[in-house]
């Protein structure tokens, strides 16, 4: 029995993951872990001695001649486990490189073990029976030292190894005096067998310790078992510290291995980081980032401090995600995070976005002549002297402004064409706004006519859309003025009213047009030949206007028969039409008394009759046509 120091504190591990017998970054002892330390101690001195191996016991049981007598100990040790401490062990000059320790050297499949200290902090041994029922030991600290002559094992295929030390009747291996564990201070033992404590011997004599490596030979779980001088038998835990891996990213929330990007302009660029925290207490070793599984278009991996760096605890390392949509739609691809980590040896993130359509410009033109799209304004053939007129309109179908530049300067009209009621350039057109241009073809010679002009803009698709145009050119433009009424047929220049109760009236229209390619100037309607009654005009549209090719004006007439009776008459629509300089109408119509023979005004037979009256002169016309099958005779009835 030794009555030398206590070991008091901590120490470091040696560790060599290399083929060669070289050396690495210790990976210590974890001194925090509750699952390290004591966990328990068979005493033969109360518990009785060890028992014959059996079938069921552990391999090892021959190794020290026989296991404890049954699982109940008279020896508990609290706390179950001890957890361990750091500090400097008694004896030591200095303190090792990082707490508890085990100097480990791995070459091949060879692991040597060359020392080591392992401290735990203070506990109570309560011993069981007596008067009292318990004994407490109070034990202020104690520790295991190990010999540092070099001891040897195989590691399997599993990275396991187990040391089968026999040092009888060497206590290299000390698990130190208990009496001063158990006395110091002085009253630490209260209890019935506290006179049997100072010839307790805890001096190694052999020991069983376990190293199970991790895939990497990065970090170990030890399990020790050592064998008293007087076949008490201890057991403690002494796993090394190891990495944990924690990932989270720039990204709410931040911890869902998700890196969700959102909606990305296409052609633009967005990035997010990607944090990995070393939360354990070893090295965590980092693999290449995306190394097998990597991250294909439209996402990168950008500033990666993570692949193949080593985090130390509590330290972080980032990388950069990148993600670049070429176009429109949606995209997700995962990476693989590799490490050291037992537990989580790859993380797999998730990337996701939206590449959205980027805001552009889109110009559209469409033009009066059908085709509408075709970016052609074909006039046809007009007249020498004569104008066409047609419109161009311009459109933004895109999603951000148009802007427009000058129109028909870079490739501008020549006559006869040109363009007027120019309402784009130089504009900004918002998305679905629109602008016109007038484009007029105004021949003065006869012949065939090419030509094209520019539409600039800031589409980047279509930056200049050049429109073509072409007409034709043949003979003089004049005036040519065109007289319809609303009675059938109604180019014959002949207006029947039919007839007319006496003392009522009817109304009709002549609409006067002008259908030739220049101004047509109208005179005084009725100016040498004006109605009289029971005729007349009550509105005149027509006297002294101008019509522009194309467009129209309208005369209302008007017959209100004073008694029965015929009457007839006509007036003059006088212009500057070469061809008719006046056009002369006929007025006709028949004043009857109420209820007389004849065509009369029908009138609904009571409100919901469904009857529509027809006025006579229509009736008239339409027997006249046949339309009915009618036909009228003088001084006939009408008959079929």
């Amino acid at each position: 029995m030794k009555t030398g120091s206590l070991l008091q504190g901590a120490a470091a591990l040696i560790f060599v993951t290399a083929t060669a017998p070289v050396l690495a970054a210790p990976v210590p002892v974890d001194t925090t872990s509750v699952s390290n330390g004591f966990t328990d101690l068979f005493s033969t001195t109360f518990d009785g001695s060890l028992v014959p191996c059996s079938g069921s016991s552990p391999a090892y049981c021959t190794f020290f001649g026989g296991e404890p007598p049954n699982p109940i100990r008279a020896v508990i040790i609290t706390p179950t486990p001890t957890g361990a401490v750091n500090g400097v062990p008694l004896g030591f000059a200095s303190a090792p490189a990082a707490g508890s320790y085990l100097d480990l050297t791995r070459s091949g499949n060879q692991l040597t073990l060359a020392g080591g200290t392992i401290s735990v902090p203070s506990l109570i041994l309560q011993i069981k029976g007596g008067t009292p029922a318990a004994t407490d030991v109070s034990a202020n600290g104690a520790g295991v030292v190990f010999d540092t002559a070099p001891q040897t094992a195989t590691l399997d295929a599993n990275g396991r190894a187990e040391f089968l030390i026999n040092l009888a009747p060497s206590t290299a291996v000390d698990f130190s005096d208990f009496t001063t564990v158990a006395f110091a201070p002085i009253g630490s033992c209260a209890g019935p067998l506290c006179s049997l404590i100072s010839i307790l011997t805890l001096d190694m004599v052999r020991y069983r310790l376990v190293i199970d490596y991790d895939p990497t030979f990065t970090y170990f779980t030890a399990d020790y078992i050592g064998q008293t001088a007087n076949n008490s038998l201890l057991a403690i835990t002494m796993n090394s510290v190891a990495p944990e891996i924690a990932v989270s990213d720039s990204v709410a929330p931040p911890a869902d291995l998700l890196v969700a990007f959102g909606d990305v302009t296409e052609l633009t660029s967005a990035s997010q980081t990607v944090t990995v925290t070393n939360s354990g207490s070893g090295n965590l070793l980092m693999g290449t980032v995306a190394g097998s599984n990597p991250l294909a278009a439209p996402f990168t991996i950008t500033s990666d401090t993570c692949s193949s760096a080593t985090v130390l605890p509590a330290a972080t390392c980032t990388f950069t995600v990148t993600f670049s949509p070429g176009s429109a739609g949606s995209f997700s691809d995962t990476l693989d995070i590799p490490s050291n980590d037992g537990d989580e040896p790859s993380i797999t993130v998730t990337v996701s976005g939206n590449g959205t359509a980027q805001a552009v410009p889109n110009i559209s033109i469409t033009d009066s002549v059908a085709p509408a799209a075709d970016q052609s304004v074909p006039f046809g053939n007009a007249a020498v002297g004569g104008t066409a007129n047609e419109t161009v309109t311009v459109s933004n179908d895109g999603n951000a402004d148009l802007v427009l530049g000058s129109v028909a300067v870079a490739n501008g009209l020549l006559a006869p064409f040109s363009v007027v009621n120019d309402t784009c350039s130089g504009q900004t057109l918002a998305p679905a706004a629109s602008c016109t241009l007038g484009v007029r073809f105004e021949p003065t010679a006869p012949g065939a006519f090419v030509e094209a002009f520019d539409i600039p803009s800031n589409d980047a698709a279509d930056p200049t859309i050049t429109i073509a145009v072409s007409g034709g050119a043949t003979g003089l433009a004049t005036p040519d003025i065109e007289v319809k009424d609303d009675t059938l047929p109604s180019d014959d220049l002949v207006i029947p009213f039919g007839n007319v109760t006496e003392a009522t009236t009817r109304d009709r229209t002549i609409t006067v047009t002008n259908v030739g390619g220049l101004d047509l100037t109208i005179g005084t309607i009725g100016d040498s030949n004006a109605l009289a009654a029971p005729f007349s005009i009550v509105t005149d549209g027509c006297s002294a206007e101008t019509l522009a090719p194309d467009a129209n004006c309208a005369i209302v007439v008007r017959y209100a028969p004073p008694a029965t009776g015929n009457a007839s008459d006509s007036l003059n629509i006088p212009s500057d039409d070469p061809d008719e300089g006046s056009v002369t109408v006929q007025v006709t119509g028949a004043g009857i008394a109420a209820g007389e023979g004849g065509v009369e005004t029908p009138s609904p037979d009571g409100a919901d009759g469904g009857f529509m009256a027809i006025d006579p002169a229509t009736l008239l016309l339409l027997g006249a046509a046949g339309a009915w099958g009618w036909r009228r005779r003088s001084g006939a009835t009408p008959v079929r």
